[in-house]
């Protein structure tokens, strides 16, 4: 019977981030039983959950009304599980909850880790088909790749079924359908446009700057499957997250989405994907990446299927961990053409690239650049890349790396700068440069 409203959840120190706008539940003992009845969940904000954050209980939820919240991961709910135990959440079929109209960027109206199974039982959706980008979910047993079902009597929102424009000037009252009609806000346009497989759309943004500040945007800007986000020029179509957010993030299980002529700038992490398959990110800059805990230029986090070509990424450091290109847990093929990796500062953990395989993969570098990138720890090496199998997981791993130059990096400690390495095949080096490397091996 509470309507909760105006929250901004509880700050994190650890992770400077906040979590459960609304309403926070966890480190819970015992039987881990909670009941939500009769309740108005309505204009929270947090990093994490913005209207509810849940974690590790059985969930019984009954006429809630979850609506117009936000939060990078999890809009409406975010619950978290526990690795090695299940958790249930039951929707009341009778008295239905709402959940609609909130902003996410990593689910935007739900979010569920760690959860095999959820049964989602509304009234009113913010629409028909949720997954993956208005219900995201990485469950815990990984061979289940969407654990929801639905049952929605009503929907509130309609996808456009037509590319859209962006413009500085523009206003996302306008259709958004035309060049000289455009909408203002990428987010509202991503978020407003309709793309499938057989059919995949595009969203035009023209050159300026795109920033809070200046013109209302929302980060960090999210993708959907099979669409395309596509700048007007590389260094005219600039989007810039103030230091206030990661620049794009792009939901669980995306695929065939695509970037190019984009320059992203000030963020605490550039672009980052998890379990996204078949995707092309090309004529992308990132630069000034900045976190206090761990921040990436590019993390491509259990990828099937990348092409990187003519990206740039540059400035990326943290007193912690920093990367400039990650793909952890990598299957099938990683391919980066003309990609250049400079500047990149840490005082933890920090290969410049970092990839590691799964399955039966290959990894593949032509034309890149990694230059002036420093590690301080006296306890990390590989600065340079690490490019090598998860032995647990792996079968084959074939790398070839060519046309390419690796000179003024530097890391503390007096240890290997590189390591490459494959498995059941074979590491192809030709053409390649290695100049003017100090501090370690």
């Amino acid at each position: 019977g509470f309507t909760i409203t105006n929250g901004t959840g509880e700050y994190s120190v650890n992770y400077d981030l906040t979590v459960g706008g609304g309403r926070l539940v966890g480190r819970m003992s015992g039987q881990r039983n909670v009941s939500l009845i009769n309740c108005y969940v309505h204009g929270n904000t947090a990093k994490r959950g913005g209207g509810l954050w849940i974690s590790a209980c059985n969930l019984f939820i009954s006429g809630v009304t979850i609506k117009n919240n936000r939060a990078s991961v999890g809009g409406g709910i975010m619950f978290p599980g526990v690795s090695g135990a299940q958790f249930n959440t039951t929707y009341d079929p009778v008295n239905r909850c709402s959940i609609y109209n909130n902003i996410g960027f990593f689910g935007s109206d739900m979010y569920y880790y760690l959860v095999n199974a959820v049964h989602v039982v509304v009234d009113t959706f913010t629409v028909a088909n949720p997954w993956n980008f208005y219900a995201c979910a990485i469950a815990g047993n990984p061979t289940i790749v969407n654990p929801y079902t639905f049952d929605i009597l009503n929907t509130v929102h309609t996808e456009v079924n037509h590319d859209l424009y962006v413009a500085p000037w523009g206003d996302d009252n306008n259709s958004g359908v035309s060049p000289s009609e455009p909408m203002r806000t990428i987010y509202n346009a991503v978020y407003k446009i309709a793309s499938d497989s057989s059919n995949p759309k595009t969203v035009y943004v023209a050159n300026g700057t795109y920033s809070s500040s200046l013109n209302g945007q929302i980060f960090p800007i999210p993708l959907k499957s099979y669409m395309n986000l596509v700048g007007e020029s590389q260094d005219g179509t600039i989007l810039d997250a103030e230091y206030q957010d990661f620049i794009i993030y792009i939901s669980a299980h995306s695929q065939s989405f695509n970037m190019s002529q984009l320059k992203l700038i000030n963020g605490k992490a550039g672009v980052m994907t998890s379990k996204g398959i078949d995707y092309t990110v090309d004529k992308v800059t990132i630069n000034s990446i900045v976190d206090i805990r761990l921040t990436m230029g590019f993390l491509g986090n259990k990828t099937q299927t990348a092409r990187l070509s003519n990206l740039t990424v540059s400035n990326v450091s943290s007193p912690q961990n920093a990367t400039g290109v990650r793909f952890l847990a990598f299957t099938n093929s990683i391919e980066m053409t003309n990609v250049e990796i400079s500047d990149c500062r840490s005082y933890n953990w920090m290969p410049t690239l970092e990839a590691s395989a799964r399955g039966d993969s290959r990894f593949k570098m032509d034309g890149c650049r990694f230059y002036n990138n420093s590690n301080y720890s006296a306890d990390v090496f590989n600065t340079i890349m690490q490019v090598s199998p998860d032995y647990d997981y792996g079968q084959r791993l074939r790398i070839e790396i060519k046309n390419s130059a690796f000179y003024n990096n530097y890391q503390v400690m007096s240890a290997q700068m590189a390591n490459i390495r494959a498995l059941n095949d074979t590491v192809f080096i030709s053409n390649c440069t290695f100049a003017d490397n100090s501090g370690g091996t």
